[in-house]
């Protein structure tokens, strides 16, 4: 998940529409490059490019083209704010006409920020009850849709709380009715909120450096081994690891540690068997099929 908070996307828009210069152009190229390599397949640019340019097929995965649409789109929101800044002071009237459309869907925000807030527990009592009707097998995959849901619905509300904040913000330096430079800093601080403030559910979780650090039973047991060896996680082991379970994220995190989840144990120096490999090696990839689709690793 890649959260680039709602602030620098009108900002973004700010750029996109009025910023003219070279440099601004050059920068929406390749945001614009960036997104349709993302589609990877099902856009026609990338099979050209995965055909025809060497080495282009070994690229494990598509998504890691967002690194060219994420650093253009960062210089963007900073030519979008000079932009604004430079024709709030001019007085322009296509960006006050931008901005007056952005405040009225700032209205509409608004009713279903208010709506939403207001139902949210009508709303997730007719979702529950929806998913307790799906035909699943596990009721625990019913909660972890639910769970999915409630973070969701929260983070709707967040996003069209911070949009409501940023457009006003935007609105009131427009008409000069704010200090350009305030206009600014209190951006700055939505941005800072936004990104990183306390409730940001699965938008950037924190961890305490204790708990990061901790050994748990398993890994003590595992370091007391002292010779060269890897571990191995059956199929169904990685699959439950795909979901942190906990009534807290650190408890959550450490008792994914605690079941050698893939990708956590590098901070405790212990070897994972399955590897991590964009080119995969056939006949070991053949090998750990066999043990994956066997009924026991003893079989």
């Amino acid at each position: 998940m890649t959260y680039l908070g709602v602030i620098p996307v009108i900002l973004f828009l700010i750029a996109f529409i009025f910023s003219k210069d070279r440099l601004s152009n050059f920068f929406k190229v390749i945001f614009v490059i960036g997104i349709i390599l993302i589609f990877g397949k099902f856009t026609p640019l990338y099979k050209l490019f995965y055909k025809f340019i060497p080495a282009f097929s070994l690229i494990r995965y598509p998504v890691k083209f967002f690194f060219l649409s994420a650093v253009s789109f960062a210089f963007l929101v900073g030519s979008g704010w000079q932009e604004y800044f430079k024709r709030v002071k001019e007085s322009d009237e296509k960006l006050l006409k931008f901005i007056k459309k952005l405040f009225v869907a700032t209205f509409i925000a608004a009713l279903i920020f208010l709506i939403l807030y207001l139902s949210k527990k009508f709303i997730s009592t007719q979702v529950w009850n929806y998913f307790e009707h799906l035909d699943l097998k596990e009721k625990f995959t019913k909660f972890k849709y639910f769970l999915i849901f409630n973070v969701d619905f929260f983070n709707f509300r967040r996003l069209l709380l911070f949009f409501i904040l940023g457009t006003l913000c935007l609105f009131l330096g427009a008409k000069k009715k704010m200090n350009l430079t305030l206009t600014g800093v209190f951006l700055i601080c939505l941005i800072f909120i936004d990104l990183y403030g306390g409730k940001n559910i699965e938008v950037n979780p924190v961890i305490k450096k204790d708990v990061f650090h901790k050994q748990t039973p398993n890994i003590s047991f595992l370091k007391k081994d002292k010779s060269l060896f890897r571990v191995f996680t059956s199929a169904q082991m990685n699959k439950s690891n795909e979901t942190l379970k906990g009534a807290t994220y650190d408890l959550a995190f450490a008792a994914s540690v605690d079941d050698l989840c893939p990708n956590r144990l590098i901070e405790y120096g212990i070897y994972d068997a399955r590897g991590y490999f964009s080119i995969h090696n056939l006949n070991y990839s053949k090998v750990l099929n066999i043990v994956d689709t066997s009924p026991s690793p003893s079989s």
